[in-house]
């Protein structure tokens, strides 16, 4: 989720508010760019069948959630006490 938003901190430094989904926003397409720079950010390449930059929106996001959820078991499982 940082990496998402560093994405739109160093990509769109304009007057976008990136905290609302407007016509603006949507239009040139900022959740794309910054979950394809999360992605980059965060992942190799060479670990998916395709090009990052071949990917949807759509699957960026499950890519980013996945992980996410991946690191969330990981901490639990670190940090529980039996």
């Amino acid at each position: 989720m940082c990496a998402h938003e560093l994405g739109h901190a160093l990509l769109h430094s304009d007057d976008i508010n990136n905290f609302a989904v407007t016509s603006k926003n949507t239009f040139k397409n900022v959740e794309y760019e910054a979950n394809l720079f999360a992605v980059s950010l965060l992942l190799n390449e060479s670990d998916f069948n395709m090009k990052v930059l071949n990917m949807s929106n759509y699957l960026l996001k499950q890519v980013l959630d996945y992980n996410i959820a991946v690191e969330r078991k990981v901490i639990y499982g670190i940090f529980r006490c039996n």
